[in-house]
């Protein structure tokens, strides 16, 4: 009896060693979970001051717009326009912090003397859901360039319904494949 009940509790504990999940996945999660947290507060933060005008220099606060560097700028002129950027989007209450960070890399690797520090990427759909509509119908599809799309186009495939989805979405009410900032729209499904 005695043998039987300790073959029966080895065996319980090596299968409650396999389900729950090592201490090691759960800090990488944690982990993961605040890199998501700050890249869903400046992706917010520069949807909202897109959306004011403050990337723009006909309508920015004092004239003095929120740009991001070009692509093909040096490393050191990238980290200097990234860093001047997130500082205006504190300072306008764009942003609730400007000390968001990677936190997948070590702190004392972390800024704009270093490699690791936030970097411009292209985005190709940019997030658009490409309608144009009026009084709330679509008229017609453009493509990122401002061409028009029809459903013969290789790359659309039907028109697509999408309402607020956290699967899909960096933060609440960001809508990526509808309008943004709304509560629903329409985008084209990308087949290619």
């Amino acid at each position: 009896m005695m043998l039987m009940m300790l073959i029966v509790i080895i065996i319980g504990s090596i299968i409650a060693l396999q389900i729950l999940p090592g201490e090691e996945m759960i800090t990488r999660r944690s982990v993961e979970k605040s890199l998501d947290v700050d890249l869903s507060q400046l992706r917010e933060a520069f949807d909202l001051a897109y959306m004011a005008g403050e990337m723009a220099t006909d309508t920015a606060v004092s004239s003095q717009p929120i740009i991001l560097p070009d692509i093909t700028a040096s490393d050191a002129d990238k980290h200097a326009a990234i860093a001047l950027a997130i500082a205006s989007l504190t300072a306008r209450g764009y942003l609730r912090s400007d000390t968001v960070r990677d936190p997948t890399v070590p702190a004392f690797k972390w800024g704009t003397d270093y490699a690791n520090y936030w970097q411009v990427r292209e985005n190709v759909a940019s997030n658009p859901s490409f309608e144009i509509s009026e009084s709330g119908a679509i008229i017609s599809w453009k493509n990122h360039e401002g061409s028009d799309i029809d459903a013969t186009d290789a790359h659309a495939a039907s028109v697509t319904s999408f309402l607020q989805s956290m699967q899909i979405d960096d933060y609440p009410y960001q809508n990526k494949l509808g309008n943004m900032l709304a509560s629903g729209g329409a985008a084209l499904m990308l087949t290619k």
